[in-house]
């Protein structure tokens, strides 16, 4: 039985049109001071790695989200970058006017609760001392400390915003549990502010007191959605 002709192009190979497929993406759930939020259009294995340095803020068990946030495109660690601050972003939009929230880093007795926030811009080091303090105490954050009215904080155990060497690289998203730091509380409480500065000038490092209105002056510029906080935080916290 003869075969189908085939036009004699001199080319024996065989071609086949198949569909494309898209790559498969993955949804990881993430709480964020409260707020449930999905994180979408991650790979597997980005996905896997996401994981592990959220490790300490992934749902239990699957929750209605408020709100999702989208993997850009590119390079993961420049992507990983800017996922860990639109989640913070939109946890601190969520939560603006009910709370105060501090730009800061908190520490947390991990028997009693009693938090001490290390206030600072970035650049501080802030990062640097939380990895250094944090195996002894529980890792409440090293971004944003939330207060309630009563002064309980609600904890924020993120992954670490790490610098690298070289000047324009992204920063390194690396899970406390990678550093050894102290498991939060559950009920940590804020007892003492710090403000951290840095000065050429000092070789030693050196704590001082620090007069309440100067205090008020250097915290401010360090607080989230100040404008839309009603003044019902009292006088509950010791001023150091």
């Amino acid at each position: 039985m003869p075969g189908p002709d085939f036009p004699e192009t001199g080319d024996t190979s065989l071609y086949a049109a198949v569909p494309k497929t898209d790559p498969v993406t993955e949804t990881v759930q993430i709480n964020a001071m409260n707020v449930i939020l999905d994180v979408k259009n991650l790979s597997v294995e980005e996905a896997a790695q996401f994981r592990v340095a959220w490790s300490r803020c992934l749902t239990e068990t699957p929750k209605t989200a408020i709100g999702e946030v989208t993997r850009n495109p590119g390079d993961f660690d420049r992507a990983n970058e800017n996922l860990t601050s639109a989640i913070t972003l939109r946890a601190i939009e969520t939560l603006a006017g009910e709370f105060m929230m501090f730009h800061a880093y908190g520490l947390a007795d991990p028997v009693t609760g009693a938090t001490v926030t290390f206030i600072a811009p970035s650049g501080t080091w802030k990062t640097t001392v939380a990895r250094t303090l944090g195996t002894q105490w529980g890792y409440v954050s090293d971004e944003t400390i939330t207060v309630r009215p009563d002064l309980s904080i609600v904890a924020y155990p993120k992954p670490l915003s790490v610098k690298q060497a070289e000047p324009q690289s992204p920063k390194l998203q690396e899970g406390p549990d990678s550093f050894g730091l102290g498991i939060a509380p559950s009920d940590p409480v804020l007892r003492r502010i710090t403000l951290l500065g840095r000065s050429t000038n000092v070789t030693e490092v050196s704590l001082e007191t620090v007069p309440l209105a100067e205090a008020i002056l250097e915290l401010t510029p360090q607080l989230s959605a100040l404008s839309r906080i009603e003044p019902r935080i009292g006088s509950a916290l010791h001023h150091d």
